[in-house]
């Protein structure tokens, strides 16, 4: 993620649904964001099911 200057909706989307697809033993966090992409998944929430 360290290169991800934003991240949309639509991108949103793609990581959510990731992470409904993989199991437990598969499953995958992100790790250097920025502070404008952590901005945004902090806000939408997406902090607590991803980090």
């Amino acid at each position: 993620m360290k290169d991800l200057q934003y991240i949309s909706s639509a991108g949103l989307r793609v990581l959510l649904i990731m992470k409904k697809a993989l199991n437990a033993e598969n499953d995958f966090k992100l790790m250097n964001m920025n502070a404008e992409v952590t901005e945004i998944i902090e806000t939408t929430g997406f902090d607590t099911i991803f980090c």
